[in-house]
């Protein structure tokens, strides 16, 4: 697809996401980071663009945590988080700051995605190949000069979060809402809010330490 090969990249890359997603087949499609916890289950970064979930699930990544997805992540119709295999896609704001976390990304090649300079990288750690059961439900918000904090959601919140996240829901029946409103209830959700990655990722391991 396209005139050269940034866009076959980009549109093979997303052709790719869109076959693994079979959103009609799916209770959602979160817009948000996955990643799999010690323990098998998985940690959703769930967030608008823009959030820093994609830098906080590299640094994660980069800390041992397999990662899921970078920026969609299939929920299937039982609630389970399926892997795509698709690599990190980091924006230049990320860089400088995933530095010290992936020195490799300074070597990887800058592709043009939608007009804006990407880089892809391949995350660590082995592949996962069998559906994870969500464990937790993160809301990070990147926020410059803020303090960090952390505020437990409700279901109610979480489900507002979601559609503020953009997720995707296709063919919603009544049993299909119901089976969501379940779904939010299975995991602890909490919102984030941190002014830069090293308190994000502190924010995170506070969580997690607290179960």
């Amino acid at each position: 697809a396209g005139h050269d090969l940034d866009t076959a990249v980009v549109m093979t890359l997303s052709a790719l996401v869109e076959l693994g997603c079979q959103t009609a087949n799916r209770l959602l499609v979160v817009h948000g980071a996955g990643l799999a916890l010690d323990d098998g289950r998985g940690l959703l970064l769930i967030a608008p663009g823009g959030s820093g979930k994609t830098t906080l699930a590299a640094a994660l990544n980069a800390e041992g945590y397999r990662l899921i997805n970078d920026d969609v992540v299939p929920v299937t119709p039982d609630g389970q988080l399926i892997a795509l295999g698709t690599p990190l896609c980091l924006k230049p704001g990320s860089w400088p700051v995933l530095a010290p976390h992936r020195p490799d990304l300074a070597a990887a090649a800058t592709y043009q995605r939608y007009g804006q300079p990407v880089r892809f990288l391949a995350p660590r750690g082995p592949r996962i190949t069998t559906p994870v059961p969500p464990g937790l439900l993160l809301f990070p918000r990147y926020q410059p000069g803020s303090a960090p904090g952390i505020e437990p959601l409700t279901p109610t919140s979480v489900l507002q979060n979601l559609i503020v996240a953009d997720a995707v829901i296709r063919n919603l029946t009544q049993a299909k809402l119901e089976a969501i409103v379940r779904w939010v209830q299975t995991a602890p959700a909490y919102a984030l809010t941190y002014p830069d990655l090293d308190s994000g990722l502190a924010l995170v391991h506070q969580v997690l330490a607290e179960g």
